[in-house]
């Protein structure tokens, strides 16, 4: 799951995929390469909030509020984690699945694509 996560992050979020974050882990106090971004979302966004419904390392700020960019490095404790403006994430999100879809309508009914979707789509929504 995590590796299409990161592929799909990875081929449609182009501002996300771009961001580079050096950040301290904070138990161990070790820095951590938040190289590809994708990795820190999908560990601690997307399964933070799927599993214990709290983002558990990051942070979330408006662009308007102070957040220097869509994603920036949040302070946090004696260190740095990967912060996001929602607004902005929606955004680039809505533009992916809009990129996505119009690539997958490209493909013909019988392509490995085409077949490798629906047999995930049913996975999960069967």
């Amino acid at each position: 799951m995590r590796e299409r996560f990161n592929q799909f992050f990875e081929a449609y979020f182009k501002r996300g995929s771009a961001y580079q974050l050096s950040a301290i882990r904070p138990k161990t106090e070790q820095s951590l390469d938040c190289s590809p971004s994708a990795d820190h979302f999908y560990k601690y966004f997307r399964s933070g909030l799927a599993h214990s419904f709290a983002i558990e390392w990051g942070g979330v700020r408006h662009i308007g509020e102070g957040a220097p960019a869509y994603l920036y490095a949040a302070p946090q404790g004696y260190g740095a984690c990967l912060g996001i403006d929602p607004h902005s994430f929606i955004a680039e999100f809505n533009e992916a699945m809009q990129q996505c879809f119009k690539e997958l309508a490209g493909y013909a009914a019988n392509s490995p694509e085409a077949l490798r979707f629906g047999r995930r789509f049913m996975e999960v929504f069967n």
